[in-house]
């Protein structure tokens, strides 16, 4: 954690939130969401475990009541009852803060003892993190069985009302992949049923993924996503634009869906090598939307911003690029390997390997493309990889 309070021009000393050790084995460092508490300007820290990882895994929480400049110690977020179980993977925690300083996050969980169908657990605190009250926001089966999917998850709370939360996310009833967004009126006590937000046929084979949401200061809820309603087939591997829908806080119905992209983006493989950086963040205020997401309609992945006014109805848009630091193609393979890993595409100038732990076990220069592991014990390690376009990473197992 580190803070400014100038704006941003200076910045202070990082303070250590949580470690790659801190939990043996699981290098809790993923997903590190943040929240900070506005009654009693606690802060929160989520997070979860790297996400090659296999199960058991569990999820983190912890909370500062300086600032960030300490932290108290760690502990899982769920607990007997509701527990993540032993077959999720990755199990990452949304938070959010109500106006009223209760801390509301949500977690998946599946456990056969605890319910037959997997189920989405809310962790509530009107204690700083001292103690947690628990319920289901929603039971059912899976959302997709397409491992390439972006099913992240989102939860918000109502500025105007913090008894009014929406978790939003990705299930598949119709057959294919749908944004949905569920809600509670009283804090997360209960639960409606699942609302869909995307407009196209129902059940037309078109996924969609990739969804946030976010309140505005008037109560007015956003949400965005990236589509597919327009590409000539199905599944993941089709052209995709980003779209996006506004209900109303006087409003049980979303307004039409919205085009935010002014492009439809033809998949590339870079896609698969670069899973969980295409991701989008969506915001309203003032009646004007703003969307960043990352697309590869060069070929290469670039993250864009959009700004729409959503009073006019006939107010059109152009993305901007934001950077175009393109991210090096580099595939590896033999992948397992008990010798050597071959490196192809761009040039490799220079590696660094790390175990599940973080620490550095090789690092060298490469005047060719191929980097000798034999040396390595059994295991799962993380190759980070430099060209002289930039750095990209990718995970192998050492049999």
């Amino acid at each position: 954690m580190v803070r400014s309070g100038d704006g941003g021009l200076t910045w202070g000393t990082p303070s250590r939130v949580i470690g790659g050790s801190d939990d043996p084995g699981k290098l809790p460092l993923d997903r590190p969401w943040f929240t900070i508490n506005p009654v009693t300007n606690q802060f929160y820290v989520t997070s979860k475990p790297a996400p090659w990882l296999p199960p058991p895994n569990r999820a983190y929480f912890r909370t500062s009541s300086n600032e960030g400049a300490t932290w108290a110690a760690w502990r899982y977020i769920d607990t007997t009852g509701y527990l993540i179980g032993p077959d999720i993977a990755g199990p990452m925690i949304t938070p959010a803060v109500g106006s009223d300083g209760v801390f509301h996050a949500v977690y998946p969980s599946y456990l056969s003892s605890q319910n037959v169908y997997p189920q989405y657990i809310l962790a509530s605190s009107a204690n700083n993190g001292a103690t947690f009250t628990y319920n289901t926001v929603y039971r059912g089966l899976p959302a997709t069985n397409d491992s390439l999917a972006k099913v992240g998850y989102h939860l918000e709370v109502d500025p105007t009302n913090p008894q009014h939360l929406v978790f939003n996310f990705l299930n598949s009833p119709n057959g294919d992949l749908d944004v949905f967004i569920i809600q509670s009126t009283n804090g997360g006590s209960t639960w409606t049923t699942p609302q869909r937000v995307n407009d196209d046929a129902v059940g037309n084979g078109k996924m969609q993924d990739m969804t946030w949401c976010t309140f505005d200061v008037n109560g007015d809820l956003i949400v965005g996503w990236r589509d597919r309603r327009d590409a000539p087939g199905t599944g993941y591997q089709q052209p995709s634009e980003t779209w996006g829908a506004i209900l109303r806080n006087d409003s049980t119905h979303f307004t039409p869906n919205f085009k935010i992209s002014d492009t439809l983006a033809q998949f590339v493989a870079l896609y698969l090598d670069t899973s969980g950086n295409d991701f989008m963040n969506i915001a309203l205020r003032r009646d004007t939307m703003y969307a960043v997401w990352g697309d590869v309609r060069t070929g290469v992945l670039q993250i864009w911003f959009d700004m729409k006014g959503m009073s006019d109805s006939s107010s059109t848009s152009t993305g901007v690029m934001l950077t175009d630091a393109a991210i090096p193609g580099v595939t590896i393979a033999p992948n397992p390997t008990d010798d050597v890993l071959n490196l192809s595409g761009e040039k490799v100038n220079e590696v660094t390997i790390t175990n599940m732990t973080g620490q550095i076990v090789l690092h060298q220069k490469l005047n060719q493309q191929q980097v000798k592991v034999s040396s390595l014990s059994r295991g799962i390690y993380i190759i980070q990889m430099q060209t002289a376009t930039g750095s990209t990473t990718h995970r192998f197992v050492k049999d």
